[in-house]
């Protein structure tokens, strides 16, 4: 009998140290949290190892994050995997959508690793031999695809399913930018080739022209089926789907719902819980949808032309929703029909469609979905006027809040003559009684005469918000002392979002110093960040444990740092003949990683350190201890001066009006009355030393560019030191 090679421990140990190794693996097994099993994992090595071990499951929230190979080496037992790409700020075209996100490294990496059953990406692009070689070295083990808004990728690389993913069960594709998809026979070899599908998922997806043969197969056979395009002109395609859905189907998302033949046939599902799709309920059709409208529990109306009348009929006829989508078209008069009927509503969202103006919602139907809906968990809310009042109504009425986006929008019914108030008392009651919010945005973009969040109410986040993990602000606050609170308070908070904010160099130097902060995610746009604050952020990157990688995005219409080194074209812009990185067309994006550098970065990015490196030619100078530092044009003067008496180095001698960095303390030295030593001459007296330069050399921009970047500290002799605040 060949000996075990489990490790045991000593027989004094005491509780879960004195189980073997076969045991902890068991009980670890149950626990499925990510939060739980990372505590787990800290708590001594042998747990360490065994819960890497049997870790099933991984989600990735940044694809930079983590280098895929040592991922896997890490979680050898891994089945399922979830991998973010681009940030969800795409979405609103406030990054541009090549940030990032090309599977390539991870898939691989996972070749390397064939067991997985499960793989998702979101927001990444993914080509068709990329694709390809995943169904290959998955093949039959793979049973659950999903690529969510995922782009780069063709109708020829959904061939490989059908022919290496035999046993497929689960496949989205919802959002994602196909190419060729007039090409249909994918579809139809999927279907013939993987008979245990179950879950399809194509919604907003132009699929062309599918044979009805398809349609029928799929209908007998799936519990979850969406079908259905933000565009057509053929609606009775998918008439054939309803004659033949199985009485399992218990998700259906289709178009045009728009006869009494098509929504009577909806009474034969009789599992169905969740809709979706295009709704035009004329004539008698709201009678034969409320054939199954009793037994709904999600309902997603997003893309519906119903009138604010009917939406409001459609509600009232679903009791037992505990999920919702809509479109603000739903107006006040809807969320009050919600707020009556719906009263174990979990989750809701309630958008905004830019291209609609109109039909929009205001503080007295977020009161009656507040008052009605005691067990919301989530909510996502974008008026056109809000009150304290209404804060209060989600307060001490939803106790159990755990995540609110509440984004106050500009419409043609509200201007500066709205009674618009402050709105720190009913954030305070908010972030005070809802003990488990983890997630929060307050976006108040709007054009009014009023601060709507002022410090006072950004610092109660702070105070309250203890278990707020992932924080937005727009147009909040009105100096840093609104934010440093919250950077102090908010210990669990992993992602940051500003925007539009007051916030600035004091903000960015709490994160870099202060060690009990986790962040694992910044962005920062249109704030009064200065390189000051930039570069306190690469310290952070470069004295800690951790990497944390700084990247400066371009402006908006995607001019990149190159072409404008020496200017600015925006007029608007403060600094228009000497451009600053202050200026609030650049956006930062700071992020943890536990890698080295990614190395597919586009043109219109530079990391922190290299615009240090880059900006060479350029002497940045600072007007005044604590200014904003600029980039300058560039000097006809090759040299560097240490004017001693005044205690600071004139970096560009021939302007009129000399910018300098200020020493730690001026006046003392071995330098002469004669207003200074000039560095491009040999001198007796001059610093004895200047660490790694030698004398008689002529000291060029970049040259005191990279010994700032090596050293925080330059001492020039004994008496005089030379603190370098750019990192």
């Amino acid at each position: 009998m060949v000996e075990s090679t489990r490790r045991r421990v000593p027989d004094d140990s005491r509780g879960l140290l004195c189980c073997i190794d076969d045991v902890l693996e068991k009980i670890f097994g149950y626990i499925k949290k990510p939060v739980e099993r990372n505590a787990i994992s800290a708590v001594c090595k042998r747990f360490h190892e065994l819960e890497a071990r049997t870790r099933h499951h991984v989600l990735v929230y940044n694809m930079y994050a983590v280098n895929p190979m040592k991922l896997f080496e890490r979680f050898p037992s891994v089945r399922s995997i979830t991998i973010k790409g681009n940030p969800r700020l795409v979405d609103f075209d406030i990054l541009p959508r090549d940030w990032a996100g090309h599977a390539g490294p991870w898939i691989a990496a996972i070749k390397a690793h064939p067991q997985l059953n499960r793989f998702r990406i979101k927001r990444m692009t993914i080509t068709d031999s990329q694709i390809e070689e995943l169904c290959a070295a998955c093949g039959p083990n793979l049973k659950i695809m999903q690529f969510d808004k995922c782009s780069g990728f063709s109708t020829q690389g959904l061939q490989a399913l059908a022919k290496f993913c035999k046993n497929l069960t689960h496949l989205g594709l919802a959002q994602s930018m196909i190419d060729s998809t007039s090409d249909t026979k994918w579809l139809k070899d999927l279907v013939n080739s993987c008979p245990a599908l179950e879950y399809l998922d194509l919604s907003l997806i132009e699929m062309g022209d599918v044979d009805e043969a398809v349609l029928v197969k799929l209908a007998e056979r799936c519990k979850l089926l969406k079908l259905w395009e933000s565009e057509t002109q053929n609606s009775e395609r998918f008439l054939p789907v309803l004659q033949k859905c199985s009485s399992n189907l218990s998700d259906l998302g289709i178009e045009r719902i728009n006869s009494n033949s098509e929504t009577s046939l909806l009474a034969k599902c009789t599992a169905l819980e969740g809709l979706s799709g295009i709704f035009d309920l004329v004539d008698d059709g709201m009678h034969a949808f409320m054939s199954v409208s009793s037994r709904l529990t999600r309902l997603d109306l997003s893309y519906s032309n119903l009138t604010e009348v009917e939406i409001a009929e459609v509600l009232r006829a679903c009791p037992n929703l505990q999920y919702l989508r809509v479109l603000d078209l739903a107006g006040d008069h809807g969320l009050q029909a919600l707020g009556n009927s719906c009263k174990d509503l979990h989750r809701l969202v309630v958008e905004s469609p830019s291209a609609i103006d109109g039909g929009v919602v205001t503080h007295a139907g977020l009161m009656a979905v507040a008052q009605g809906c005691r067990n919301l968990q989530k909510l996502i809310f974008y008026p056109s006027f809000i009150t304290n009042e209404a804060f209060y109504a989600l307060a001490y009425n939803c106790p159990n809040l755990m995540d609110v986006r509440i984004c106050l929008i500009q419409s043609s019914s509200t201007g500066e003559n709205m009674p618009w108030e402050c709105l720190d008392e009913g954030v305070t009651a908010l972030v005070r009684e809802c003990r488990s919010l983890y997630r929060l945005t307050l976006c108040f973009d709007v054009q009014a005469d009023v601060e709507f969040l002022t410090d006072a109410g950004v610092a109660a986040i702070g105070e309250y918000g203890k278990k707020i993990r992932v924080l937005t602000l727009v147009h909040c606050g009105s100096s840093d002392m609104g934010l440093v609170p919250v950077l102090r308070g908010c210990n669990k908070l992993q992602r940051l979002e500003i925007r539009k904010c007051r916030f600035g160099d004091e903000s960015m130097q709490e994160i870099a110093l202060n060690s009990e902060l986790h962040l694992k995610h910044l962005f920062v746009q249109g704030c009064e960040v200065t390189i000051d604050g930039l570069s306190s952020l690469a310290y952070r990157a470069k004295h800690t444990n951790s990497r944390f990688y700084v990247e400066v995005i371009g402006c908006k219409d995607g001019r990149c740092l190159e072409e404008h080194r020496y200017s600015c074209t925006d007029e608007s812009c403060e600094n228009h003949h000497a451009f600053s990185l202050s200026c609030s067309h650049w956006q930062i994006l700071a992020y943890h990683s536990l890698t080295e550098p990614r190395d597919d970065t586009p043109w219109f990015i530079h990391r922190f350190d290299s615009i240090l490196s880059e900006a060479s030619s350029l002497p940045f100078t600072r007007a005044e201890p604590g200014g904003a530092l600029q980039l300058m044009p560039e000097s006809s003067s090759g040299g560097i001066d240490l004017d001693l008496s005044t205690g600071g180095i004139d970096l560009n001698e021939d302007s009129s009006e000399p910018l300098q960095l200020m020493p730690e303390s001026s006046g003392s030295g071995g330098g002469g009355g004669s207003g200074g030593i000039d560095l491009n001459e040999p001198a007796e007296e001059s610093c004895s030393s200047f660490p790694g330069f030698e004398r008689k050399e002529v000291f060029h921009f970049p040259d005191i560019l990279e010994r700032v970047a090596a050293e925080p500290t330059l001492h020039l002799g004994a008496p005089l030191v030379l603190q370098a605040s750019l990192l």
